[in-house]
């Protein structure tokens, strides 16, 4: 996938409203996923990446929620809370760890 798809399978997961990329300052870029949270272990993280352009912080967003170890929280304070993972071709439900 190029970073464009990737930004798409991100914005499609969090809704067009709760994603974009955002410029801090000259070359310092990042994407912004509103509701969209990593577990790890027993905390939530809400990651952050800085990309010298919109292409690197989409790849440092990707490389963060697709890492194999842990598995997205969508909305983890809401009564839609949802749990995915990449499986290499969409965001599939998992199971939580309790």
């Amino acid at each position: 996938m190029d970073w464009q798809q990737k930004a798409l399978a991100l914005q499609l997961l969090v809704g067009w409203l709760n994603f974009s990329i955002k410029m801090r300052g000259v070359k310092n870029w990042y994407v912004q996923t509103k509701g969209l949270e990593r577990k790890e272990k027993s905390i939530l993280s809400s990651g952050c990446t800085s990309g010298i352009t919109p292409q690197d912080a989409v790849e440092q967003c990707w490389e963060w929620a697709t890492d194999s170890k842990y598995y997205l929280v969508l909305n983890a304070h809401a009564t839609d809370r949802r749990a995915v993972k990449w499986n290499g071709f969409m965001w599939e439900d998992v199971t939580e760890e309790k």
